[in-house]
C-alpha cells in the first residue's frame, strides 16, 4: 500500500516546520487482559464496558467532520481484541448519536511500523527478577535492565513510539483527509509508561483502557505537540527530540 510505504520513509525526508491541518494520535493501553495473558481468552468480561467508556471519552473530544483512522494495533491477541471491541463501539456510538464522523480501518496486513507498538519483551525470567508481574514496569523504569538486550529499554521504547507518531503526523500533513485526522493506536502499558512517568509524574503509566493523546493544530509544529493525559493534564512536548 503506497500510503503505508510513505509512512515508513517519512522520517528520511526533510522536516516540515508548519502543519497545514490538525492531527491527533490517540495511544491507548489494551483493555483488561486475562490474568495469565493466555492467548484465549485475550480479555476479561469487563472489556466491553471498558470499550464503551473509552469510545465515549474519545468521541467527546472529536468534532463532527473529523476523521478517525484505526491504525495497526500491537501484535498481541489482547491488542487485537481491544481494537475489535473499540472499533465496534466507536461505530455504535457514532451511529446512535448521529455524529458526522468518518471511521477508516486500515487493512490488517503486516507492516514495519506496527513493530513500534510491540511490547518491551518482558520474559518470565525478567518478571521473576522484577519481583512479579505487578512490579515489572516499575522495576524496568527504575533500572533500565535489558537482560542482555533481550528486553527493550525505556529509552528504546520511547524512541520507537516517538518515531511512529512523528511519521504519522508527517504523513497526514502531506496527505490530509479532512479538517482533522485522529489516529488510534493500541499497545501495552509499558510503551507509554516512560512518557507518562516523565511528563506527568505518575508511578507506572496507564491502567487498561486509559489513553494519552498527541495533538498538533493547524499552524503548529512537531516541536510544540500537546500531550494530553486521559485525566485531563496536558503538556507541550517536542517530537523532533528523537
Amino acid at each position: 500500500m503506497a500510503a503505508e510505504r510513505k509512512i515508513n520513509s517519512e522520517n528520511k525526508s526533510g522536516r516540515e516546520t508548519v502543519f497545514q491541518r490538525s492531527v491527533c494520535a490517540w495511544v491507548l493501553r489494551h483493555f483488561k487482559p486475562d490474568p495469565e495473558y493466555r492467548s484465549e481468552p485475550a480479555l476479561t468480561d469487563e472489556a466491553p464496558f471498558e470499550a464503551q467508556k473509552t469510545a465515549r471519552e474519545i468521541l467527546e473530544q472529536i468534532s463532527d467532520g473529523e476523521i478517525i483512522v484505526i491504525y495497526k494495533s500491537g501484535p498481541k491477541p489482547r491488542h487485537k481484541a481491544t481494537r475489535e471491541l473499540l472499533v465496534s463501539e466507536l461505530k455504535k456510538q457514532v451511529n446512535r448519536l448521529e455524529r458526522h464522523i468518518e471511521i477508516i480501518e486500515l487493512p490488517d496486513t503486516k507492516m514495519y511500523k506496527q513493530n513500534s507498538l510491540r511490547t518491551a519483551g518482558f520474559t518470565d525470567e525478567y518478571i521473576e527478577k522484577a519481583g512479579g508481574l505487578e512490579n515489572t514496569v516499575s522495576y524496568w523504569l527504575r533500572t533500565s535492565d535489558s537482560m542482555g538486550n533481550v528486553v527493550d529499554t525505556p529509552e528504546e521504547v520511547t524512541l520507537r513510539l516517538k518515531g511512529l507518531i512523528n511519521g504519522l503526523f508527517r504523513f497526514t500533513n502531506s496527505y490530509g483527509l479532512g479538517p482533522k485526522v485522529n489516529w488510534i493506536l493500541i499497545t501495552s502499558g509499558e510503551i507509554l509508561a516512560p512518557f507518562i512517568c516523565k511528563e506527568f509524574k505518575v508511578a507506572e503509566g496507564l491502567e487498561p483502557g486509559e489513553w494519552v493523546s498527541f495533538n498538533v493544530g493547524n499552524g503548529g509544529s512537531l516541536d510544540m505537540v500537546e500531550m494530553k493525559y486521559w485525566q485531563g493534564q496536558s503538556k507541550s512536548i517536542d517530537l523532533n527530540d528523537m
